[in-house]
């Protein structure tokens, strides 16, 4: 619901926009973290954010397909399409994390 309420032409009938969101939503949900953290002792950095990528563009497909029926058929298409732009994007979690004042919060 973020990504809704930061812009001001997201629309949910834009393929895009959903696939944007859930991708945003299935990093920072931490669904492909348990893997991620395990591989990190067991091989370079490099190859263990392109598994946590991989981890998110399948959890993001998989979402995209079961859920948005008018996505369905390009779902995988869609999310790979937004992958590199919206997997980086972590607002609001590293905004959070520069506040002064974030860890009274926990």
């Amino acid at each position: 619901m973020y990504d809704h309420i930061r812009s001001n032409n997201y629309d949910f009938n834009n393929c895009s926009h959903l696939a944007c969101s859930e991708v945003r939503a299935a990093k920072l949900s931490g669904y492909c973290s348990t893997s991620f953290n395990y591989l990190s002792v067991y091989s370079n950095q490099e190859k263990n954010m392109e598994r946590n990528k991989s981890c998110v563009r399948n959890k993001a497909s998989e979402l995209m397909a079961t859920y948005y029926d008018h996505c369905q058929n390009k779902a995988t298409s869609y999310v790979n399409s937004v992958i590199e732009k919206c997997y980086y994007d972590d607002t609001p979690v590293k905004d959070l994390a520069r506040e002064k004042n974030f860890m009274k919060f926990i």
